[in-house]
C-alpha cells in the first residue's frame, strides 16, 4: 500500500471517546441525542476490488470525509484469475475470479443479515470493480431470504464504483462470457431485496466505462486502466453526490449543480446536470438501478500524462476527444451515441406544411404563392374580353418558365401568374389587368413579354396564349 493510500491515524477524540463510552462520546461532541441516532442507525460495509481482500485500500481511498464509526470489512480472495477448482490462473494460484466472487458473497450476505438484525438499522455497503460483483451477487442471494418489506424499503444502499457490470460499457459486455472461471455475464439486480443499488461510473474507466468497440478500447485501455483503481476517492466524486439519498463517499457534502436538463439516451430519460468546474452528471433509473456517469471533459490520456507530471494544455483533450471519441458509459454503439430530446408531437402531421412529411410545403412557400396569385396575369389583347367568372388566360409556356425560374425582386410592382397544381388562376377583372403595368425584364427575354398597345399595333405577331 502506498503513502497516499495509507490509513489515517485514529483521532485523538476518537480514541477518548471509544475510551469513556456512550458518555464520553456525548460530553466530548456535544451532539447529544441526534448524533447518537445518526452514528446508532447506519452501518456502513467495504468490500474491496481486486488486489484488496481486506477492503482497507477502498476505505483509504473513500474515509476522507468520514467522523462516524468504523466499518464492516468484508474479506475475500479479491483475485482475477481464470481456470478450474485446484487449477487456476491467478494471483493466488488457487482461486478463480468466480471463486473469489462466491466467497465474498457468502461474507457480505452474512454482513448484510447482521446489520439487520434491527429492522431499522440503515445500511450502506461501498465497493469498487471486482467488489461491485461480489456485491452484486450478495444482494442477489440476500433478496431470496430476505425479500422485499411490505412498505418497500429495505434500508440497503449499495454505492457501486467502477462495476465491470456496467450497463452496456462495463467489461463484460466485451468479453464473452463462459470462459472457465471467469464470469457467467453482467451482474444485475433483480429487486428482491429492496436495496438501492447506485453504480457510478468515471468516463475514461477501462472497467465501467470501454464500450464495445475494440479500437478504441484498445487505444484507450492504458489510461483507462489506471484510472479504473484511481479516481474513486472522495476527494474527486464525493462533491458528485446527489443532494438527497447516501452520498458517493461517505460524510461526503455534495455540491449543487449550476445547470440541470434532461435527455434521452438507449431509451431511457436521463438527468444531465453540469457543476461550476464544467463537470457532467449523468444519471438515470434502468434493470433496478440507478445509473451515474461523471465526465470531468480530460481525456484519459491527456489525465494520465498530467498524473505523470507532464503539463499538456487542455486543448491536447478536446482535440483527442474529438478524434477518437472517449466511449460514454452506459453506451454500447460502435460509435458513441448523441443524445436527443424526446419528440414533442411522436404523430405525424396531416398537413402539407408539417416538417416531418418529404412532401412537405413550408408555410412561407404557401404565402408566396398565394401572393402571386393575386397578382393579375398578362393576357393577350386579340382574345375576346373576358367577363367576371371567365377562366384567366396565362402567358406563353416560354414565358412562365422563364418566370418560375428568375428570382423574384419584392420592389417589381406586378408579376405573371406562376401555374399551381394545374388549376386555374383565379378570376380577375378586365380592367384590373389593362390597368397593370408589365414587370421589368428580370431574367428571361424582354422580346417574350408584349404589352396590349404592342399587340393592337401588330396582331399578326402574338402568339395564343398557352391554356393551364
Amino acid at each position: 500500500m502506498t503513502a497516499r493510500h495509507a490509513l489515517r491515524k485514529p483521532r485523538p477524540i476518537a480514541l477518548a471517546a471509544a475510551g469513556t463510552g456512550l458518555a464520553g462520546v456525548l460530553a466530548l461532541t456535544g451532539g447529544g441525542a441526534d448524533l447518537l441516532a445518526r452514528v446508532a442507525a447506519k452501518t456502513i460495509i467495504v468490500v474491496g476490488g481486486a488486489n484488496d481482500p481486506t477492503g482497507k485500500d477502498q476505505w483509504a481511498r473513500i474515509s476522507r470525509d468520514h467522523t462516524g464509526p468504523a466499518p464492516v470489512l468484508v474479506q475475500h480472495p479479491a483475485v482475477f484469475g481464470i481456470g478450474f477448482p485446484g487449477f487456476a490462473l491467478s494471483s493466488d494460484g488457487e482461486h478463480t475470479y468466480a471463486q473469489s466472487n462466491d466467497i465474498g458473497a457468502t461474507a457480505t450476505v452474512e454482513a448484510l443479515t447482521a446489520a439487520k438484525q434491527d429492522p431499522n438499522e440503515q445500511v450502506v455497503v461501498y465497493t469498487i470493480s471486482q467488489g461491485a460483483d461480489v456485491v452484486g451477487l450478495a444482494v442477489l442471494r440476500y433478496g431470496k431470504d430476505h425479500p422485499r418489506p411490505s412498505d418497500g424499503t429495505a434500508g440497503i444502499t449499495v454505492i457501486e464504483q467502477g462495476s465491470p457490470s456496467f450497463i452496456r460499457s462495463g467489461a463484460w459486455n466485451l468479453i464473452p462470457a463462459g470462459i472457465p472461471g471467469l464470469h457467467t455475464g453482467p451482474v444485475r439486480n433483480d429487486g428482491a431485496s429492496g436495496a438501492t443499488v447506485v453504480s457510478i461510473c468515471v468516463k475514461g474507466d477501462f472497467g465501467c466505462g470501454m464500450g464495445i468497440n475494440p479500437v478504441i478500447a484498445a487505444f484507450y485501455f492504458p489510461p483507462g486502466f489506471l484510472m479504473h483503481g484511481t479516481v474513486y476517492t472522495a476527494e474527486n466524486i464525493g462533491r458528485y453526490s446527489p443532494i438527497t439519498g447516501e452520498p458517493f463517499t461517505p460524510g461526503s457534502t455534495p455540491e449543487t449543480p449550476v445547470g440541470t436538463r434532461s435527455e434521452t439516451r438507449n431509451g431511457a430519460t436521463v438527468t444531465v446536470e453540469t457543476y461550476a468546474n464544467g463537470t457532467v452528471k449523468r444519471t438515470w433509473a434502468e434493470d433496478g438501478t440507478t445509473w451515474v456517469s461523471i465526465d470531468t471533459g480530460e481525456n484519459p490520456w491527456g489525465w494520465m500524462l498530467r498524473r505523470n507530471g507532464i503539463p499538456v494544455p487542455r486543448e491536447f483533450d478536446q482535440l483527442l476527444n474529438t478524434l477518437i471519441p472517449v466511449p460514454e458509459p452506459g453506451d454500447s454503439g460502435l460509435i458513441p451515441g448523441v443524445p436527443a430530446a424526446p419528440p414533442a408531437d411522436p404523430m405525424p402531421s396531416p398537413a402539407r406544411h408539417g416538417t416531418d412529411r418529404e412532401d412537405a410545403v413550408s408555410v412561407a412557400d404557401l404565402v408566396a404563392r398565394d401572393g402571386q396569385r393575386s397578382v393579375a396575369p398578362v393576357v393577350d389583347s386579340s382574345t375576346p374580353s373576358r367577363q367576371d367568372g371567365d377562366p384567366v388566360e396565362s402567358a406563353s409556356p416560354e414565358q412562365s418558365s422563364a418566370d418560375r425560374t428568375a428570382p423574384t425582386e419584392p420592389s417589381a410592382p406586378t408579376e405573371t401568374a406562376e401555374p399551381h397544381d394545374a388549376s386555374p388562376a383565379p378570376s380577375q377583372p378586365a380592367a384590373d389587368a389593362q390597368s397593370t403595368s408589365p414587370a421589368p425584364d428580370e431574367a428571361a427575354a424582354p422580346a417574350e413579354r408584349i404589352t396590349s398597345s404592342q399587340e393592337a399595333a401588330a396582331p399578326e405577331a402574338a402568339e395564343p396564349a398557352a391554356q393551364l
